[in-house]
This record gives C-alpha cells, structure tokens and sequence, in this order.
C-alpha cells in the first residue's frame, strides 16, 4: 500500500529508504485510505506511518484478486 512521498520510512546516520511496506490482503486493499509518512518524531529511526481503515458492508468487501500470491507462513 506505500504510496510515493517525498519522506522515506527509515533514516539514520548511514542512510535513508523506504524499508518499511505496508502489506494488505485482497479483501483490505479496497478499505485502506489516506496511506502516509507523518514529518513527526518517532524517537525511532524508523518513520511513523498513518492510515485510515474504513468500515464495509460484507456485500462491498467480496473482492477477489487471483493474481501473483506469496506464501507468508514460512
């Protein structure tokens, strides 16, 4: 869901990237908004990242995507 920004997720002394993803499943990606790298402080080295989650009918979350899966238990 990372959307481009003039921000990165991670920065420190040796560098900046975009390390951190934010991963959804096909019934989510349709429910997630307003995806962003906030300018505050973390006290981290890594960025604070902000969403919205919205709220769907079952009828409106039946979304099926076949595309490229990935095994995410191993």
């Amino acid at each position: 869901m990372n959307e481009e920004s003039k921000w990165t997720t991670f920065l420190n002394r040796r560098g900046n990237s975009n390390i951190d993803l934010t991963i959804v499943n096909d019934q989510l990606i349709k429910a997630l908004t307003n995806w962003e790298i906030c300018e505050e402080d973390s006290c981290s080295d890594h960025s604070i990242i902000k969403f919205h989650i919205e709220q769907y009918s079952t009828q409106e979350w039946q979304h099926y995507n076949y595309g490229i899966r990935y095994i995410v238990n191993e």
